[in-house]
């Protein structure tokens, strides 16, 4: 049986990770189980973190599990490459280097 959205309650806020982030797709992973749980936490959420550390940023994944856009923050350990930043900044993403 699958998850359904429509039986979880709206949350404040979810943290996600990924397997690597695309400036093309966003969000991806390899596994088809933890996109379906990504896509509904962020369809619930009213603020999506994405937590990911800089090796994301060149790795590849399998699966779109949602656009740059659905993301509100990125905390990572260094700043994206050029282009991962400025399609981050034109997804109104907020960025946290810590």
């Amino acid at each position: 049986m699958g998850l359904k959205a429509d039986r979880l309650t709206p949350v404040p806020c979810t943290v996600l990770s990924a397997a690597a982030i695309s400036r093309e797709f966003g969000v991806m992973d390899h596994h088809m189980c933890e996109v379906e749980v990504c896509r509904i936490l962020v369809e619930r959420a009213e603020r999506v973190i994405l937590a990911a550390d800089a090796s994301k940023f060149t790795a590849k994944g399998l699966i779109a599990a949602c656009p740059l856009a659905e993301i509100d923050l990125l905390v990572t350990d260094a700043p994206p490459p050029a282009e991962l930043a400025q399609a981050l900044e034109a997804a109104d993403v907020e960025l946290m280097v810590a």
